[in-house]
């Protein structure tokens, strides 16, 4: 192979590389000597395809190459290892290249297969240079680059990496080493002198021969390098992701995502779960199973068996009138606030009178009349609760406008006034023949346990409506449908507003992480591979942040269902179709941001 550089020019504020050109050959080692500024890296980086804006042309065999290509053919080592430090030695060789059988038999090569599990802040400065040219090898370049190698390193080690990688010399492989120190001038086939962007002169070095040990070294290292092994151990993307970025899995950078995912899953359950919840708390408070209802509706409803009915009964004493008293889950009267002194009855000798009633007989204590006997109809009861005022002129201001429409809600209780007493209903089915009436009041036991039942009754119902409590529960599940719509729509807008904001804090990350990015693409990895392994890092974090919110949600989900005696579970397809489209719309977002940051020259990356 031959490479050839022609009437290579290259300027920044000033002319750099003035129209150098040059043929290396493959078998050769070439030293390229100067101080420090004179050119030496800008050169090299011009070979590898590390700088693609100048002028003039590097060929391959009398073609000429493109910056990539040439990336693809060169193996490069710095005068600093950069390897990556959070993650172990063999991970870093594994970047480059899968093949375990490869790397560990380059390791024993070069003797550092006992690092490989190590950190390289774990290992010295000469072995973690020999790790980089492992690194370099397992591209298997024909051209292997190296830009002062030996700068960072004590004589010993200086002396030993320049006879290592002499003997890397191969006749498929040109070696061009730019250096201001002479450990290599013996190994050199070639010597050119760089002042300040031209070759002054070159030097011709006679070689002495290799020794044994020499041979057996670059024998086996070509050996290795031909060989494809079979056995791939490929790297734990997973585990790199996290020893690279721990800071991204942090709680605090999990936190912003982790609400959102909480939220969303707390208003669909909220949305699944609420009737029920609600329901169950209206029946332990109020007659939600009570209803008025026609003849004629009564006959169009499919579970008309189940209903049990109350008869309208009205007795009249005097000035005193007596209706019927359901029993306290049924009745209108067993809500909290009905009863004003004493309670609901217990027993069916136990009565309920109206507060007018209990002023007829103490007028300045109606309280008074609590455990007192009260005689109607020929039949004595005991008075066990006193009803709140709602005709009084004075009380009656206060009377609620809840505590009238649940009283109202009874068909047989709807205009009543009066001194009036509410006897339980089996007792008074003794005292009198039940009135005729066009509409009665039904109860259906766990109307609310079926809500097909639940629509069917409504739609029997003229009215649309079962009571005032039905009423309630339809109004609140539209309210909370409205709620609900509108928290999605703020948190989606939230998290498209925090994309924007996203996207300024990936380009900063990946900002502080460009010499890395750069130098990945030159020591081999594609952009393809390293857009990957960047992207894999916020595919893991949100990951992290939705099991972290679904531990957080099992959690409360678990204590609440305990407390309330309900199983909560959000809508799992609504669920999936949201987060499936916050991902989606993160993703694209992510990766657009990536693509465009690794689009850069690898230049300005590593500069």
């Amino acid at each position: 192979m031959m490479l050839s550089v022609e009437h290579i020019k290259k300027s920044y504020d000033r002319e750099i590389i003035k129209d150098i050109s040059y043929n290396f050959e493959a078998g050769k080692m070439y030293v390229i000597k100067g101080i420090s500024g004179c050119g030496k890296s800008t050169f090299l980086n011009i070979i590898g395809g590390v700088e693609n804006n100048y002028e003039g042309n590097v060929c391959v065999d009398g073609e000429a190459c493109k910056a990539d290509k040439m990336l693809n053919l060169t193996g490069y080592v710095f005068q600093y290892s950069l390897l990556l430090s959070n993650i172990t030695v063999l991970d870093n060789l594994k970047l480059i290249d899968s093949d375990i059988v490869k790397i560990k038999k380059l390791s024993q090569k070069f003797g550092v297969s006992e690092l490989l599990d190590k950190y390289p802040n774990q290992i010295s400065g000469g072995e973690r240079q020999r790790i980089s040219i492992i690194r370099a090898l397992l591209q298997n370049p024909k051209i292997l680059l190296m830009d002062e190698p030996t700068a960072s390193l004590d004589e010993t080690n200086s002396l030993m990496i320049a006879n290592v990688i002499s003997e890397l010399k191969s006749s498929e492989r040109i070696i061009i080493v730019a250096t201001h120190e002479g450990y290599f001038d013996n190994y050199a086939d070639e010597i050119l002198y760089l002042d300040y962007g031209n070759i002054s002169k070159t030097d011709k070095v006679v070689q002495r021969d290799n020794n044994n040990e020499s041979k057996e070294i670059k024998g086996a290292v070509d050996d290795i390098l031909e060989v494809t092994e079979k056995k791939k151990s490929k790297l734990n993307i997973c585990k790199y992701t996290y020893k690279r970025n721990k800071k991204m899995f942090s709680f605090l950078s999990l936190l912003p995502f982790v609400v959102m995912f909480l939220l969303l899953a707390s208003v669909s359950t909220l949305q699944e779960n609420f009737q029920e919840i609600y329901i169950k708390t209206v029946k332990s408070n109020y007659p939600v199973e009570a209803f008025n209802i026609s003849q004629s509706e009564l006959d169009s409803f499919d579970h008309k068996d189940k209903v049990k009915l109350y008869e309208y009964y009205y007795i009249e004493d005097n000035d005193n009138v007596a209706y019927y008293l359901a029993s306290k889950e049924e009745s209108v009267l067993g809500i909290e606030g009905m009863i004003e002194f004493g309670h609901f009855p217990q027993d069916e000798r136990e009565v309920i009178i109206s507060n007018e009633l209990a002023k007829s007989l103490d007028e300045k204590n109606p309280d008074k009349c609590i455990g007192k006997n009260i005689s109607f109809a020929g039949k004595e009861f005991i008075i066990s609760g006193v009803l709140f005022s709602f005709n009084d002129n004075e009380r009656g201001k206060n009377a609620s406008e809840s505590f009238l429409s649940y009283l109202n809600s009874d068909i047989y209780y709807q205009r009543i006034e009066g001194k009036i007493l509410f006897i339980p209903y089996e007792t008074i089915k003794t005292m009198s023949s039940p009135m005729e009436a066009k509409s009665f009041r039904g109860v259906y036991k766990g109307l609310y346990n079926d809500l097909d039942v639940v629509e069917s009754l409504r739609e029997s119902l003229i009215s649309g409506v079962i009571n005032v409590f039905d009423e309630e529960i339809m109004s609140s599940e539209s309210t909370l449908e409205g709620i609900a719509d509108l928290l999605i729509i703020v948190v989606c807008v939230c998290f498209g507003i925090s994309c924007i904001f996203m996207s300024s804090q990936i380009q900063i990350e990946l900002f502080y992480r460009r010499k890395e990015i750069g130098y990945l693409q030159i020591f081999g990895l594609t952009k393809k591979k390293i857009k990957h392994l960047i992207f894999m890092g916020y595919f893991y974090k949100i990951m992290a942040a939705i099991l972290i919110a679904s531990i957080m949600y099992a959690i409360v989900s678990i204590i609440c269902s305990v407390l309330l005696q309900v199983t909560l579970l959000f809508n799992v397809l609504h669920m999936i179709a949201l987060i499936g489209a916050i991902m989606v719309f993160y993703f694209a977002f992510v990766y657009v941001t990536i693509c465009k940051f690794v689009r850069k020259n690898i230049v300005s990356l590593i500069t």
